[in-house]
């Protein structure tokens, strides 16, 4: 960013005798937009590894529940089983 700024000096009679013009460059600034795209990385990176670690776990209770779902039905199975031994041996 360039900022300007002139100075004028006049004489009694109103004319210009003498100018002066100040430009002054700013730098910085990329400085700053390379460390705001810096955070934003770093915050997309957290922010990943935490749905990777949810995934994980959403994972591993499915993996669970599918666990009891197949016991549950082989001891469904299995007292079906039983009950038609039961009943043929009646």
């Amino acid at each position: 960013m360039t900022e300007e700024r002139i100075t004028e000096k006049t004489d009694s009679q109103g004319r210009v005798v003498e100018r002066t013009i100040v430009r002054t460059r700013r730098k910085g600034g990329g400085l700053a937009a390379i460390l705001i795209l810096l955070l934003i990385i770093v915050a997309g990176f957290f922010v990943f590894a935490m749905q990777r670690e949810e995934t994980r776990q959403t994972d591993a209770i499915t993996g669970a529940a599918q666990g009891v779902e197949q016991g549950a039905r082989d001891v469904g199975e299995a007292a079906q089983q039983a009950a038609d031994d039961i009943r043929n041996t009646m």
